[in-house]
């Protein structure tokens, strides 16, 4: 008898171990959807409420050094040259002329032979934007030439703006919404050049691609609406840091504050909680079930060992 009740006092312990545990899972489900929202946000939620939301239309010497957000129409006027292929586009944001070259590329595998991993390099003839560097090459017979022919090149207009704002250089190169550009308007083909689809090649042997070919293509940036987060800087919208981080941003289309910043809007962040509430509740009434079932049993056991 005595060997039943030492058997039935741990059992007892555990459920009662089982039943804290319970309360504390479903405690804290409760305790987590009485939270609003804010109480749970990071950094980049508060910054959420520090941001002026401002027309493009009306530069507002208030705001000056605070982080803003806008949305508008990306223009200017002007025309962009590419003097080299006598190419010329009107009223475009930027105009980029790239060049690409047929080179090899290696890549490695792991495989296992024999019982032992072993590493096995493979060549592929492929088109690239840059030179990859073949003297890294586990095979040195593959060699990709100097990239030096012909250059690749970007223009942009002197001014390009969004209202009564000033985009600088580096958020118009940021937009990457370039489209194609038909080889057609190139009015000049260098020496060597030849027109071919949608690119002008550079081929040492005409109707054969060889490695060191060199194609060009070009692309335009045309106006579009944009989204800008940053710091107010008199016309300028600039780098803007917070908590030592900078979040400005320039995105194309209309694009929401809280997506840029990649936080939940209070309605997402009340149903997250709303659901990790419902799951935490949920979990602990299932321990707290099994835990009250184990501590009857373990008094039911005393019972009979005491009758």
């Amino acid at each position: 008898m005595e060997e039943k009740k030492n058997q039935s006092i741990p059992m007892i312990i555990q459920s009662i171990v089982i039943c804290m545990v319970a309360l504390a899972i479903a405690g804290f489900g409760y305790r987590s959807c009485t939270f609003v929202p804010e109480q749970k946000q990071n950094i980049r939620s508060l910054l959420v409420k520090r941001v002026q939301k401002i027309s493009p239309d009306v530069i507002d010497p208030t705001n000056e050094g605070k982080a803003v957000y806008m949305v508008g129409e990306a223009t200017g006027q002007g025309t962009l040259n590419d003097e080299l292929f006598g190419l010329s586009v009107t009223d475009k944001l930027a105009l980029k002329r790239q060049v690409e070259m047929y080179q090899w590329l290696q890549k490695k595998r792991f495989v296992h032979r024999s019982g032992k991993r072993r590493v096995e390099y493979s060549y592929n003839k492929v088109w690239k934007a840059h030179r990859i560097d073949s003297t890294k090459f586990n095979e040195k017979e593959y060699v990709n030439p100097k990239f030096d022919k012909i250059s690749p090149a970007q223009w942009l207009l002197d001014e390009v703006k969004v209202g009564k704002f000033k985009l600088a250089p580096f958020q118009v190169k940021n937009l990457k919404n370039w489209s194609s550009l038909s080889i057609l308007q190139a009015k000049k083909i260098p020496a060597g050049g030849r027109r071919s689809n949608q690119y002008i090649h550079f081929s040492a042997k005409e109707g054969e691609e060889t490695i060191g070919d060199l194609r060009v293509s070009f692309k335009v940036l045309a106006p579009t609406t944009v989204t800008i987060l940053g710091r107010q800087k008199k016309e300028h919208i600039l780098n803007y840091n917070f908590a030592k981080e900078n979040i400005s941003d320039i995105k194309k289309g209309k694009v929401s504050l809280h997506s840029i910043l990649k936080v939940p809007t209070e309605e997402e962040a009340a149903n997250k909680d709303s659901a990790a509430s419902d799951t935490s509740k949920f979990v602990g009434a299932i321990a707290l079930f099994f835990g009250f079932i184990l501590l009857l049993v373990g008094i039911r056991q005393i019972k009979k060992e005491i009758a």
